[in-house]
């Protein structure tokens, strides 16, 4: 689930929970859809299938830092609408690391361990009213339309 500033993951509504089947990129819902999932009672995508969702446009990672017991932060929330900690510099996170961006950040960071050291927070806004069209071929592709 690495996503670097300035892109995007899209989350299709009928498949999106906590979890997620797939890499959340058009790639990796186009070849999730072609195959289809027995585990999540899905059939092979037919060509021209629409599906609606939503996306999340990443911007730079926050960093909290520890030093002497002491938290700070790289720089504030500016709005954005998706938080989470990242298992590691550039890495993903779980739903269990999803953090309410209505918060106080910092607070969050208290509740860890004071050792010293970083951890590396994602955020992004949430991106809703898109729509996907599925299109069989090889590879299969999902083309995506921000009605919104």
């Amino acid at each position: 689930m690495v996503a670097e500033p300035g892109s995007r993951r899209f989350y299709l509504t009928d498949f999106t929970d906590e979890i997620v089947p797939c890499d959340c990129t058009l790639a990796g819902w186009a070849a999730w859809l072609a195959a289809g999932d027995a585990d999540w009672d899905v059939e092979p995508a037919r060509d021209g299938q629409l599906y609606e969702g939503s996306a999340i446009l990443f911007g730079e990672d926050i960093i909290a830092t520890c030093r002497d017991g002491e938290w700070s932060l790289s720089r504030e929330l500016a709005g954005e609408q998706f938080v989470a900690v990242r298992f590691g510099s550039g890495q993903g996170w779980s739903a269990e690391d999803l953090i309410d961006p209505d918060s106080q950040l910092l607070d969050h960071f208290r509740e860890y361990a004071q050792d010293d050291g970083q951890v590396h927070i994602a955020v992004g806004m949430v991106e809703e009213g898109w729509r996907f069209t599925f299109r069989d071929g090889e590879p299969p592709v999902l083309d995506a339309e921000r009605l919104q």
